[in-house]
């Protein structure tokens, strides 16, 4: 939470900031790397109670371990634009073995998360709406979530009144319960997307709870729903969990 100390292994962006003016920013045709870092509570690289991270170049991220939230990146209140990135091999003891941010917009248009782990849920993402208003999630074509594992949503886990548009790819990741590629609850979901080989107990590609979702092309495939032990279910195997 983003109370207490031990946040931001690298960066740390605290309280009494004016949102609309504190950002972390990577400008275009730059090139950041952050390895290595850690925190004793949320963030294992950067840690942004009130602010945004905007990634205009490319951010690289690896090997950052965070023992509460957030392998890499923690926003507690604000939006987050990533242009292009690679973020992998980074971990969390509870939500977003890469990253976990609250209440903000969501704009992720090229790039690579892949082999993170979450102890909890978003094996590579985690995010959750504590604003109080709709806000958007934008999942553009040219970015890949692959390997990454967590209890529920093994990909992705969104919580809350989001507009979700999905239209990258979920590749390969897994969930011990629910939603192996993505897990939503509430909100809607607009998908043009690829899920594909990803496994859970229930709902291996996708799992949705109160979403409303419209499917407007795209491929879901070669998903499984398992046991949570990780054999396969009798009850039911497929692509999608309601």
């Amino acid at each position: 939470g983003p109370d207490g100390n031990g946040h931001g292994g690298a960066i740390y962006i605290g309280y009494n900031v004016d949102a609309t003016n504190t950002k972390v920013i990577v400008p275009a045709g730059r090139e950041v790397t952050m390895h290595h870092n850690s925190s004793l509570n949320d963030g294992g690289a950067i840690y942004i109670r009130t602010g945004s991270l905007d990634v205009k170049g490319k951010l690289i991220l690896y090997n950052n371990v965070s023992q509460n939230e957030a392998g890499a990146v923690y926003i507690n209140s604000g939006d987050l634009t990533i242009a292009d990135c690679v973020v992998h091999n980074n971990s969390a003891k509870s939500n977003g073995g890469a990253m976990s941010i609250q209440g903000g917009n969501i704009t992720f248009t090229k790039g690579e998360i892949y082999d993170n782990l979450s102890g909890t849920s978003g094996g590579a993402v985690y995010v959750g709406n504590n604003s109080g208003e709709q806000k958007d999630i934008q999942l553009s074509g040219d970015g890949v979530f692959r390997n990454n594992s967590a209890v529920q949503g093994g990909g992705i886990y969104v919580s809350g009144d989001y507009d979700i548009s999905l239209s990258g790819s979920i590749i390969g990741n897994k969930a011990r319960y629910n939603g192996g590629g993505f897990y939503v609850r509430g909100g809607k979901m607009t998908f043009n997307g690829n899920i594909q080989q990803n496994t859970a107990a229930n709902g291996g590609g996708l799992f949705l709870y109160k979403t409303e979702m419209t499917i407007t092309g795209g491929i879901i495939k070669e998903n499984r729903a398992v046991s949570s032990g990780g054999k396969p279910s009798t009850a039911y195997q497929g692509d999608v969990g309601y």
